[in-house]
């Protein structure tokens, strides 16, 4: 499934919390710094966004670092240079895919600058949230105003209910969310519970089913989704996703040593709904 760059982020009530993670303390200060976002999951390429922190006396056009160097390494510490992207100098990738990303194992990521190196890691969560029952109901109806947006475009939409029951890890630092059509069902925290339902679910009228994802995140993209107000689905191109939303500002929660930003990574739990249509 591919995503639209809109649909990744959401505003979201910034919610405090409180956990055993280290946070890399973030260089508050009036000098642009450099900006790394990575999120990693299994099924897709490894991919990294360098930016730098906007300063309003800064006004170059350039590109922020054009002599970076980019690897990554998984748990048996060879690392893989990432190659930029053709077309796009701030998006580095893993263009012979030579790294695997595997649930429970844990991956670094160094960014080489030409005055500072920049380091991170993250563990792909080990367990996963599960969905053990979904099931969605619509109203027989011929027309609504109702629409939803699926990949950056706006398709009418039937209205309904859907109840959703899952297990979630033990593992409570995790973070477990419920999404379909490209966004989260609805813009809240973390699942807590051992159920979910929602009578204002919105399914496209030419869907008589649709994937259901439950993901789960580990404890620093929870940390980051929380402290940035960020709503994310699984995609192929999670960098060019993000740079829809990053605007220069310094995030408030960062893994990344000697500069901002973030190195997560997530698991996905998918699961096919049939989108029942009710009689007259």
């Amino acid at each position: 499934m591919k995503y639209g760059i809109k649909q990744l982020f959401v505003l979201l009530p910034i919610i405090l919390f409180s956990g055993c993670i280290d946070t890399v303390e973030a260089p508050w200060n009036t000098n642009p710094i450099p900006v790394v976002f990575s999120i990693i999951t299994p099924g897709h390429p490894v991919q990294v966004y360098i930016d730098k922190s906007f300063n309003e006396n800064d006004t170059a056009k350039t590109i922020p670092y054009p002599e970076a160097r980019v690897y990554v390494c998984g748990p048996d510490s060879s690392w893989v240079e990432l190659i930029k992207r053709e077309g796009n100098a701030s998006i580095f990738v893993d263009t012979l895919n030579l790294l695997s990303v595997t649930k429970g194992k844990t991956y670094s990521l160094r960014v080489e600058l030409k005055d500072e190196t920049l380091h991170a890691q993250t563990t792909v969560p080990t367990e996963m949230g599960i969905i053990t029952q979904a099931e969605s109901f619509f109203p027989f109806t011929t027309g609504s105003n109702a629409g939803i947006y699926d990949n950056g475009v706006l398709i009418p939409a039937k209205l309904g209910v859907i109840n959703v029951k899952y297990t979630l890890p033990d593992n409570k630092e995790y973070g477990c969310y419920l999404g379909a059509f490209s966004k989260m069902i609805e813009n809240s925290s973390y699942l807590s519970s051992e159920s979910y339902q929602n009578q204002y679910f919105y399914c496209p009228y030419d869907s008589s089913s649709f994937v259901l994802s439950l993901i789960t995140v580990d404890p620093f993209l929870k940390k980051f989704r929380v402290a940035e107000n960020i709503q994310f689905m699984q995609s192929e191109d999670l960098p060019s996703l993000i740079m829809g939303h990053y605007g220069g500002v310094r995030p408030a929660f960062s893994n990344i040593q000697n500069g901002v930003g973030l190195f997560g990574s997530f698991v996905t739990n998918n699961k096919t709904v049939e989108a029942i249509m009710l009689p007259e």
